[in-house]
């Protein structure tokens, strides 16, 4: 089953990477086409705390890469949901 959870924590290199709004098989069926390939690929994640930023990691044969999925608590759940019904009142357009 390919469950998407909130974060992907990756650890690549000794620093920390994420991926969001995915899930792990997905992330790691990504990773192993790039690998089956024999040339090294890209993944596209996230870099930093608060602002996050883009990030590649190049993806080859003999570098380690671990992948850990993590869930969101209820409550942080619950504020991240009323922020997106919010901006999507902001976004209807009044009627006249």
């Amino acid at each position: 089953m390919n469950r998407t959870v909130n974060r992907i924590d990756i650890n690549y290199g000794g620093r920390h990477y994420t991926v969001g709004n995915r899930s792990v098989e997905d992330v790691q069926d990504e990773v192993q086409r790039i690998l089956a390939t024999g040339t090294p690929g890209w993944l596209t994640v996230n870099y930093g705390a608060g602002s996050l930023r883009e990030a590649r990691l190049l993806i080859t044969i003999g570098v380690p890469l671990s992948l850990a999925p993590t869930e969101l608590p209820d409550a942080e759940i619950f504020v991240q949901a009323q922020a997106e019904q919010a901006e999507d009142i902001l976004a209807i357009d009044p009627i006249i």
